[in-house]
């Protein structure tokens, strides 16, 4: 079952320059930067519980970097692909677990614009707010 912002108090983040806005938990820490977003319970954020990160479409190596090194990242993993519509635009949201590892978890969603591709990520352990996280983000 999907956890609500109504359920769950939440703040918003807005980063004026990157052009963006997205809603988190209220009693998370929240940082915005040039190249990501993250956010957790954690001061510091050393075990981020979500984060997004972008790049330009122009900056093949940071493309590379963050959204085409999931093949190996991949193996032996169930995979799990949906489409869904954030801010508009279709995204692929994928899940993905280990076989024969319960512990194994990982979350994620891309969403790629003309200009910029995003990549919302859930740091590993299932958690029922990451949905109405990512469906928060929307364009200013």
């Amino acid at each position: 079952t999907s956890v609500s912002a109504q359920e769950v108090k939440w703040k918003t983040f807005k980063d004026k320059k990157m052009g963006y806005s997205v809603e988190y938990p209220k009693k998370w820490k929240a940082r915005g930067g040039d190249y990501s977003f993250i956010c957790g319970e954690e001061p510091g954020m050393i075990n981020a519980d979500f984060t997004i990160q972008w790049s330009s479409v122009n900056d093949k190596e940071r493309i590379d970097f963050i959204f085409n090194n999931d093949v190996d990242f991949y193996k032996n993993c169930q995979v799990d692909r949906e489409t869904v519509t954030i801010s508009g635009i279709k995204a692929e949201h994928i899940v993905a677990t280990k076989v024969g590892n319960a512990t194994f978890y990982s979350e994620v969603v891309i969403l790629k614009t003309p200009e910029k591709w995003y990549r919302f990520e859930n740091s590993g352990v299932k958690d029922n707010k990451f949905v109405p996280f990512f469906m928060s983000f929307t364009f200013l």
